[in-house]
C-alpha cells in the first residue's frame, strides 16, 4: 500500500522528499520491530513515551513516522512525517487500512 493511501486517514503530513507512491512494508509501534520502509507510529505509553525512540525507529530503516508532536523528529529525516492529535488512535486506523482489516473475515 503506498504512503499516500495509508497516510491519508487524518493529520498533516510533511512529505519532505519521501515518495507519497513509495510502498510501505509494514506498520509497527516498537521501534525495535521496524525495518526499511516501515511506518512507525510514536504511541504515547503510560511508563514509556514511543517519541524517544524516534531515532532507533529511523535508524533501523522507517519511512515514514507518526507523531503526536514533531519536536523529536530530526530536520534531517528526510521520510514523511504524520502528525496527528492521537497516535494510540491513529494506530488501529493505519492497521486496519494496511492489514484490510483480517476482523472483518471472521464474520
Amino acid at each position: 500500500m503506498t504512503l499516500k493511501k495509508l497516510l491519508s486517514v487524518h493529520g498533516r503530513v510533511d512529505w519532505r522528499s519521501q515518495s507519497q507512491d513509495f510502498v510501505a512494508s509494514g506498520v509497527v509501534f516498537d521501534s525495535r520491530q521496524v525495518h526499511p520502509g516501515s511506518v512507525y507510529v510514536a504511541v504515547l505509553g503510560h511508563s514509556q513515551d514511543g517519541h524517544q525512540f524516534i531515532p532507533q525507529a529511523i535508524n533501523n530503516g522507517a519511512s515514514a513516522l507518526v507523531v503526536e508532536s514533531t519536536d523529536q523528529v530530526p530536520p534531517e529525516f528526510h521520510g514523511a512525517v504524520l502528525e496527528v492529535l492521537d497516535s494510540r488512535l491513529t494506530l488501529q486506523h493505519l492497521s486496519k487500512l494496511f492489514f484490510a482489516s483480517p476482523g472483518d473475515q471472521l464474520l
